[in-house]
C-alpha cells in the first residue's frame, strides 16, 4: 500500500508505504498544497474479495465519535514524533 493521506485538523498530509504487515512511519508533507485535500490510495494485492477490500479502505475514512467520558477519566494524547 502507498498513499498521501490528508488527517482532519493536521497541517499537511502524510506519505504512507506498507508492504504486508510492515508499515514505515508516516512522513509530513510539508510543501504540500494547502488547497490539495483529496487523499489518495493504491493497494496492489490479489486473492482479496472486493468486500473485504472495501470494508478495509472504509477504515480510512472513519472519524473518532465525540464520547462523554465518565467523572474522573482523562484521556492522554501522545503527539506524534514527526
Amino acid at each position: 500500500m502507498k498513499g498521501i493521506l490528508h488527517v482532519e485538523g493536521a497541517p499537511c498530509p502524510f506519505v504512507v508505504h506498507g508492504v504486508q504487515h510492515i508499515f514505515d512511519a508516516p512522513v509530513p508533507l510539508k510543501d504540500w498544497p494547502a488547497c490539495d485535500t483529496t487523499s489518495r490510495v493504491v493497494v496492489i494485492a490479489r486473492d482479496i474479495p472486493k468486500p473485504d477490500l472495501e470494508a478495509s479502505l472504509a477504515t480510512l475514512r472513519l472519524r473518532p465519535d465525540p464520547v462523554a467520558l465518565p467523572e474522573g477519566v482523562t484521556v492522554h494524547r501522545l503527539e506524534v514524533p514527526f
